[in-house]
């Protein structure tokens, strides 16, 4: 896990607080923050500790305290508003030698008088838990109350069915139900508005395409399945629209190994209604491409990035009309992963195919693109997410040489790149944005080709 709280550029913190809050009745409310992680640590000796309330009103001094540990902090008379705790770790000198921040939490939500905080030392990453299954290429999927659904990716021995959910709050897996093969490897999940996560696609024993498509509830469990896609396939871009409906774009309809069949990549894209539950054609691609990442846009559009054509070679964006009211447009840039900001704006990083440093967003609605200075190290296929701060996280990969890299580097919305060290070279990995802020890494394949099971 990688941390780094919502209101803070910083990262994570430890040290044991106890907290009193009250409430806008009077009611002593007490709450004790416990750290969450193995190998979180802060960079030096904490000489006190700092915490403040956050919610809905305007900052103030009798919503923060200082403390020395191990003394507790209390906090009287806070609003029913709070929402989270930021925990600020100081040494003699005054220099933050960590920071943390709890998850979002209502007090009538608490199940306990124990709240989780995540905390590390600045720009350090820190262990957690471990996957049941270690596995690469597996989709990761951040539910409503903060878990992540782990499905589908391949191990040493094939593909690997068992679901596990993590849990920011222990900062563990737990091993859920084992779902059918043809979606373990090269389909999709999406997280819907009703807080299921549709599974789509993925490659039968066989080699061929899936057209099995199945709702799992928030906890991993099976909901139901639904009617088939259209067309198998395979390592195709997936997306939930403004609308509730989820679009896919190419793919492949047949898989050899880990990648696409040659001649087997699809230029098609189908629509899936969340009333009907069905599945209808969507408008054509400009052109074949498998193993590409959708971006929903805030004009309804969505970017279609990343992947490779028929010929395995890297191809340039596109921009999809779901409805298909306008013809799909393309974008000159060819790049590897995409993240999507408030503005609307995308930031494209790394490459395909190939490694590449480069650095670009892509304005919207005009779809102009501007260059920004370029990643420490050359990668291609990073994972990206974005920290709560709105700092973009860059990890793993595959390096110039197509080994599994281990480049990481915070991108600012403003400002260089610079390099994160202290992360093992992986690929295939997932990389996922967690409501406290921070970013948890985890899985995909080492130096060697073995699959990790870390977070």
């Amino acid at each position: 896990m990688i941390g780094r709280p919502a209101c803070s550029r910083a990262r994570l913190c430890a040290a044991l607080a106890a907290v009193a809050l009250g409430g806008c009745q009077q009611q002593v409310r007490s709450v004790t923050l416990a750290p969450v992680g193995k190998g979180c640590a802060p960079a030096g000796e904490v000489d006190r500790i700092v915490l403040q309330a956050l919610g809905d009103f305007p900052p103030e001094p009798s919503l923060t305290a200082t403390v020395k540990p191990p003394a507790s902090l209390t906090l009287g008379s806070l609003p029913d508003a709070v929402s989270a705790i930021t925990v600020e770790a100081l040494d003699a000198s005054g220099t933050r030698v960590a920071l943390g921040q709890t998850g979002p939490f209502s007090f009538d939500s608490l199940l306990g008088p124990t709240l989780p905080v995540a905390w590390a030392a600045p720009d350090t990453p820190c262990a957690v838990g471990a996957l049941a299954r270690p596995r690469f290429g597996h989709r990761a999927t951040r539910t409503a109350d903060g878990h992540v659904l782990f499905t589908g990716g391949a191990d040493a021995a094939g593909p690997v069915t068992l679901v596990e959910s993590y849990d920011p709050g222990t900062g563990a897996f737990s091993a859920g139900v084992e779902l059918d093969a043809s979606v373990s490897i090269g389909h999709t999940a999406t997280l819907r508005t009703d807080g299921s996560v549709l599974l789509a696609g993925g490659a039968q024993a066989d080699g061929a395409g899936a057209t099995r498509s199945i709702l799992l509830a928030s906890t991993g469990a099976i909901d139901s399945d639904t009617s088939p896609l259209g067309a198998g396939r395979a390592f195709h871009g997936a997306v939930l629209l403004a609308d509730g409906t989820v679009l896919v774009a190419g793919g492949c309809a047949r898989v050899e190994g880990d990648r696409c069949a040659a001649g087997s990549t699809l230029a098609s894209t189908e629509r899936f209604s969340p009333q009907s539950e069905t599945w209808t054609a969507g408008p054509p691609l400009l052109a074949p491409r498998a193993h590409g990442e959708l971006i929903a846009r805030g004009d309804g559009t969505a970017l279609l990035v990343g992947g490779e054509d028929e010929q395995g070679e890297a191809t340039t964006a596109e921009v999809i009309d779901p409805l298909g009211g306008a013809p799909a447009v393309a974008v000159p840039l060819v790049a590897g992963a995409a993240a999507a900001l408030d503005s609307g704006a995308v930031v494209i990083v790394g490459g395909a195919s190939s490694a590449s440093s480069q650095v670009i967003e892509l304005g919207s609605p005009s779809d102009a693109s501007t260059a920004s200075a370029p990643l420490p190290a050359a990668v291609a296929e990073p994972s990206v997410a974005r920290f709560g701060d709105g700092d973009l996280l860059v990890v793993g990969g595959l390096d110039g040489d197509g080994h599994p890299s281990g480049a990481a580097a915070i991108v600012p919305p403003l400002g260089a790149p610079r390099a994160l060290p202290g992360l093992s070279p992986r690929a295939g990995h997932t990389a996922t944005a967690l409501l406290d802020g921070s970013v948890l890494v985890a899985g995909g394949r080492d130096a060697s080709g073995a699959p990790l099971g870390d977070g």
